[in-house]
C-alpha cells in the first residue's frame, strides 16, 4: 500500500485526498452521528487532516498546554478535544515550524553566500525549494484543517494567561489567521494579475502548485477567459471550506441552514466542473465530478441522522450506507492509482 501510494500521481492522490475532506469532517456539523459512523469517520479524519506524527507524545518535550475547554461533543469526537492551534493542527503545526526553521537557514546561507561561492550553492537550492511552491501546495491542502483550528482558536483567543505556551499560541494563531483569510485573496488577485505568466517555467517552479492540472493552455481568441474560468477551482476550492468551517463553528444549532449551505457548495461545484471543464485530463474532471457526487449523496444521507428521523435502527443500518458511499469513492481512487502506477 506504500509503494503504491508513493508510486503514484501526485494529482490523483491529493484528488482522493480532496474527496474525503469535506466528507470526513462531517461529523463536526450539528447532527448526531450513528456510533458505526463515528467510528469510521475518527480514523479518515486523521488521514485527511495529515496528522500522522504523534505530536501528543512530542509537544511535551517543548510546551505544555493546560486543560482545554472542549467547543462541543461533536468536534471531541471527531478529534478536536481542544481549543488550541498546536494541539489541532498535529502535524501541519510541526510542518510549519520547520518550514520556519528552513527559511531562516536560507536567510543565513543567502548573507554567508555573499562571501563563499559553496554558501551561495546551498542558497540558491534552498530558495528553489522553499519559494513558494511546497509551502502553497501545504496550504491548498491542508486548508481545512487549518481554517478549523485557527478559526477555533480566535474565537477562545486568550493573551492574559500566565502560560507562556498559551501566549504563543494565541501568536501563532494571529499570524495563521492572516495566511488563513489571506489566500484566498491571493490565489485571485495575484493569478489573474498574472494570466500571461502561467506558462512560464521560472512562474511554475515557483508558483505552479497552485494551477497544477488546470486547463490554461488552449490558444484560441477566448485564452484569458479560459484561464479566468479555470483558476475559479483553486479560489472556490478555498473558500468552500473556509465557509464549512465557520458553520460547523458558529452555527451548530443551525442544522437546516448549514445543510442548505453544504448543497448550495456541493451542486455549484459540480455545475462547474462539469460546465467548464477546468482540469486538463477528462479522467481529473469525472474524479473531481465523482468527489462532489459522492459528497451530494453524504449530505443525502445526513439528513437521515437529524431529528426528522427518530427511528434509531434505522439511522445506524443507515450509517453503513454512509460508511460504503465514502468507501466506494476511496476504493475507486485506489483502483486508479493502482492501475496507473502499475500499467
Amino acid at each position: 500500500m506504500l509503494n503504491l501510494v508513493l508510486a503514484a500521481s501526485l494529482n490523483q492522490l491529493w484528488s482522493m485526498m480532496n474527496g474525503i475532506q469535506i466528507g470526513s469532517h462531517m461529523t463536526l456539523l450539528g447532527i448526531s452521528f450513528p456510533a458505526n459512523t463515528n467510528v469510521f469517520m475518527v480514523f479518515f479524519v486523521q488521514i485527511a487532516n495529515f496528522d500522522l506524527l504523534p505530536t501528543d507524545i512530542v509537544y511535551p518535550w517543548f510546551f505544555t498546554l493546560p486543560e482545554s475547554v472542549t467547543h462541543s461533543a461533536n468536534f471531541a469526537t471527531t478529534g478536536y478535544e481542544s481549543i488550541y492551534v498546536a494541539e489541532n493542527l498535529g502535524t501541519i503545526f510541526v510542518m510549519m515550524h520547520f518550514y520556519l526553521l528552513a527559511y531562516i537557514f536560507a536567510g543565513v546561507f543567502y548573507i554567508l553566500g555573499k562571501k563563499w561561492q559553496v554558501c551561495a550553492k546551498v542558497s540558491a537550492k534552498l530558495n528553489a525549494a522553499l519559494f513558494w511552491n511546497g509551502l502553497l501546495r501545504l496550504f491548498m491542502e491542508a486548508y481545512l484543517e487549518f481554517s478549523l483550528a485557527v478559526i477555533l482558536n480566535l474565537w477562545y483567543i486568550e493573551f492574559d494567561h500566565e502560560n507562556g505556551a498559551v501566549l504563543y499560541q494565541s501568536i501563532c494563531t494571529l499570524l495563521y489567521a492572516i495566511i488563513l483569510f489571506g489566500l484566498p485573496v491571493f490565489v485571485v488577485k495575484f493569478y489573474k494579475r498574472n494570466l500571461d505568466k502561467l506558462d512560464e517555467t521560472e512562474f511554475k517552479e515557483k508558483y505552479g502548485s497552485v494551477y497544477e492540472g488546470l486547463r490554461l493552455n488552449e490558444r484560441d481568441e477566448d485564452e484569458n477567459e479560459i484561464r479566468e474560468n479555470s483558476l475559479f477551482y483553486p479560489a472556490f476550492f478555498l473558500m468552500r471550506r473556509l465557509i464549512f468551517s465557520v458553520i460547523a463553528i458558529f452555527m451548530e444549532s443551525l442544522i437546516v441552514f448549514q445543510l442548505a449551505v453544504l448543497f448550495a457548495c456541493t451542486i455549484t461545484s459540480i455545475i462547474y466542473l462539469i460546465w467548464f471543464q477546468p482540469f486538463e485530463s477528462k479522467f481529473a474532471n469525472r474524479m473531481e465530478v465523482l468527489n462532489d457526487i459522492t459528497t451530494l449523496l453524504l449530505l443525502y444521507l445526513l439528513m437521515t441522522f437529524t431529528p426528522w428521523v427518530d427511528d434509531s435502527e434505522l439511522r445506524f443500518k443507515l450509517g453503513y450506507v454512509f460508511i460504503g458511499v465514502m468507501s466506494t469513492n476511496i476504493a475507486t481512487h485506489f483502483f486508479f492509482l493502482a492501475k496507473d502506477t502499475y500499467r
